[in-house]
């Protein structure tokens, strides 16, 4: 069942399509914080737009596009940003098991 999105959520969905992304994911995270409904998000977006740009760069151009929300209604954007390659890299490689407790690392396969 897709995950039914409030407003703001829409609305930043909207002006994140500037981006033309490969991946956009948008989590309001608002309950896990006292300021009030509908003012903490998650944003994850693979963009092309991101090629070649650092992290600060990326950042900023989300940030203008979403300028209309911030600081009212939205409070704290927390923001994953990725070229389409980096994304593709990160959802097709396995996560590393976790560390057993109490014992080193392998590295070795």
């Amino acid at each position: 069942m897709p995950k039914v999105e409030d407003k703001v959520a829409q609305r930043l969905r909207q002006l994140m399509q500037s981006f033309a992304p490969h991946h956009l994911e948008i989590d309001n995270f608002s309950s896990q914080h006292s300021r009030g409904a509908h003012s903490h998000y998650r944003l994850v977006m693979a963009s092309e737009d991101f090629h070649g740009k650092n992290r600060v760069l990326r950042h900023q151009l989300v940030y203008r596009a979403a300028t209309s929300l911030m600081p009212e209604p939205v409070h704290a954007l927390m923001l994953e940003l990725y070229s389409p390659q980096e994304w593709q890299e990160k959802t097709t490689q396995p996560a590393a098991p976790p560390p057993c407790r109490g014992q080193p690392q392998s590295r070795t396969a």
